[in-house]
């Protein structure tokens, strides 16, 4: 895995993972601090393996936005 951290944004590279069918693949991540967040977070609750219960912030890609 690399890790990159600028002033701006969070870069992870080749964060490897094994999927749901046990193939191997990795995933890049990025976050950005610079840009303004467009819509506010919705607490949802998060069913994992182990059935712990958790809730997450999220955004909620249901609602349409028009600029």
């Amino acid at each position: 895995m690399k890790t990159f951290k600028p002033n701006s944004t969070i870069k992870i590279e080749q964060l490897k993972y094994q999927g749901p069918l046990n193939m191997l693949n990795s995933l890049k991540v990025e976050i950005d601090f610079t840009q303004n967040v467009v819509l506010a977070p919705v607490e949802t609750g998060y069913k994992n393996f182990w059935k712990v219960k958790t809730k997450l912030k999220v955004m909620d890609i249901r609602v349409n936005i028009y600029f």
